[in-house]
């Protein structure tokens, strides 16, 4: 009995795991969860602060570099002015999941805010938020909108 028990309680435990973490339906390309980073996060500070899933729309454009935009250090950078092409487009759902085929390559991925498009990653190049996808991957990136005070 008591055998049986544990089974059953692992075999719940393990169906709620696997539902909590949604497994992506490309076959290639980038996937993950969009966050949103908000209040003070400050050392010693106990004002509110924390991390949530947001929906969000999230643009993929050919590998961009700070040298595009006159190299001028930013997180938003004007969708109209966006000297690369557009690749894809996608929006996150209400949990933050997102996911985008796409072929072999490198680009640089954006989420959109306020009409604005934003990146707070980048490499030693000058790249900004570059991913590299190669044949038959699907790369996890968590994308994080931050709006916190450090």
């Amino acid at each position: 009995m008591k055998k049986s028990v544990f089974i059953l309680a692992l075999l719940c435990v393990i169906t709620l795991m696997s539902a909590c973490k949604k497994e992506p339906s490309i076959t290639q390309g980038v996937y993950g969860t969009v966050i949103e980073r908000y209040g003070d996060w400050m050392p010693g500070s106990t004002a509110d602060h924390g991390e949530r899933p947001i929906a969000c729309d999230v643009y993929v454009y050919e590998y961009t570099m700070l040298s595009d935009f006159g190299g001028a250090v930013s997180v938003h950078y004007p969708i109209d002015a966006m000297p690369k092409p557009f690749v894809a487009k996608t929006t996150s759902n209400a949990k933050g999941f997102y996911e985008i085929n796409l072929a072999p390559g490198t680009y640089s991925i954006f989420l959109l805010e306020e009409g604005k498009l934003y990146a707070n990653g980048g490499d030693a190049y000058g790249g900004i938020n570059p991913i590299t996808i190669n044949s038959d991957e699907k790369l996890e990136r968590q994308l994080v909108l931050d709006h916190a005070v450090y």
